[in-house]
């Protein structure tokens, strides 16, 4: 293989640019050349002298079009640079005639393009058009009002619905019952099968406390804690390292070890369950800090009493949201709401199938289709009711060397 070998690349940008053969996640802050790296990982592919990939056989994912616009502008003038040192070279020459024809692209336009190759496959009119923001929440309104007056009719749900209109309907309107639909239907379109995950998440209200579905639940949400807390102690281990460098608040540094141990504890008492972690969140009592005398870094000082506020502060929200109960208190709210909750998906489920036959209607999808209908085409099923990749998948994994995707976090 060709490696890339330039002196502006850091090892681990070089590491990035010449690993093969896995799957590659490359983390960095803003502005460390992410991008950078990926334009030259696909320069490394399509110039390697060994076992070049043609630039149509990648398929690059951007997160705007600005930005595929952009890459392919960089990844063209490399080539033609490149090809004037070997001129006559007819391999460079054609990467640079593939160019336009080749996937860097974003998201919805890969989507796009599988939508206009196999619409035939999820029976779609090949005519349609894209809905923008504006003309898709307006006809969003259009539909669930329509809905919503059909429910209050009795038509459906009957006093389950009339409950999760109280809880959620506005005085005057039903304003925010609109847009709690319209949100969760929103979030539900973000999982592979909106209707199941509507089905799971109203079920788990519904569940026993002592069942499997909802001791998950609360092993999740003490997790998540968890992991919150454990960044709060890093946080303060990081200013109690600042009070031992030259100028620091030492005298900052017992008050600091004290709330290590607390959080330390409080880490502890979400390993032992819900109301262990609630009562020791109830227990929680941050001493003051020594005064700092004179010759301190004032900046350092400062630096130092801005991180234990803020730790002060997230254990104080926790404290005061998730573990302001015993889980007694919360299973029992939990089954109160679990018909307001499974109204709410039927009502979500319903919207979604009344919004699907209204863009039907008029030849339109909008940008969550666009991945749905391409999900169809891609997955296909098995014997076990299980998915599995579609005729076309495999056409598309057979075509592509490579995906690599920019902005992966966004995307």
């Amino acid at each position: 293989m060709n490696k890339v070998v330039s002196g502006k690349w850091t090892g681990e940008q070089l590491e990035a640019i010449n690993t093969r053969g896995c799957n590659l996640l490359v983390s960095a802050a803003a502005g460390a050349g992410k991008t950078a790296v990926l334009v030259e990982r696909v320069l490394g592919r399509i110039m390697d002298r060994r076992n070049p990939v043609d630039i149509d056989r990648l398929l690059v994912v951007t997160f705007t079009n600005a930005a595929a616009a952009e890459m392919r502008e960089r990844i063209g003038s490399a080539i033609a640079s490149e090809l004037r040192e070997r001129a006559g070279d007819r391999r460079l020459g054609l990467q640079l005639a593939l160019l336009d024809r080749a996937w860097i692209t974003t998201i919805h336009s890969f989507c796009m393009d599988i939508l206009k190759r196999h619409f035939d496959r999820i029976d779609l009119d090949p005519d349609f058009r894209v809905a923008d923001e504006i003309q898709s929440a307006m006809l969003k309104a259009e539909v669930l009002e329509e809905l919503l007056e059909a429910e209050y009719s009795g038509a459906r749900s009957g006093g389950r619905f009339l409950q999760l209109a109280e809880c959620y309907g506005g005085e005057l309107d039903d304003a925010g019952l609109m847009q709690l639909v319209i949100k969760t239907y929103d979030y539900s379109r973000s999982n592979p099968d909106p209707a199941g995950w509507l089905r799971k998440m109203a079920g788990k209200f519904a569940s026993s406390p002592g069942s499997d579905s909802a001791g998950a639940l609360v092993a999740g949400v003490l997790a998540d804690i968890a992991r919150f807390l454990g960044d709060v102690l890093a946080e303060l281990e990081g200013a109690l390292d600042l009070c031992s460098r030259p100028g620091g608040p030492a005298p900052y540094a017992s008050g600091l070890r004290e709330d290590i141990a607390l959080v330390q504890g409080l880490l502890e008492s979400c390993q032992k369950g819900w109301d262990e972690a609630h009562r020791r969140f109830g227990e929680v009592r941050f001493a003051g800090l020594k005064r700092a005398g004179p010759g301190v870094d004032e900046t350092l000082k400062d630096r130092v009493a801005a991180i234990r506020n803020r730790a002060k502060e997230k254990i104080k929200a926790v404290g005061d949201t998730f573990l302001s109960r015993p889980l007694a208190e919360h299973v029992a709210d939990m089954e109160r709401l679990a018909p307001v909750m499974g109204a709410l998906a039927e009502i979500v489920a319903g919207f979604a199938e009344s919004y699907r036959l209204a863009k039907v209607s008029r030849g339109l999808v909008d940008f969550s289709d666009l991945e749905h209908y391409c999900l169809q085409i891609l997955a296909g099923g098995d014997r076990e009711g299980g998915t599995k990749p579609s005729a076309v998948a495999l056409e598309l994994q057979e075509h592509f060397e490579e995906v690599l995707v920019d902005e992966y976090q966004d995307i």
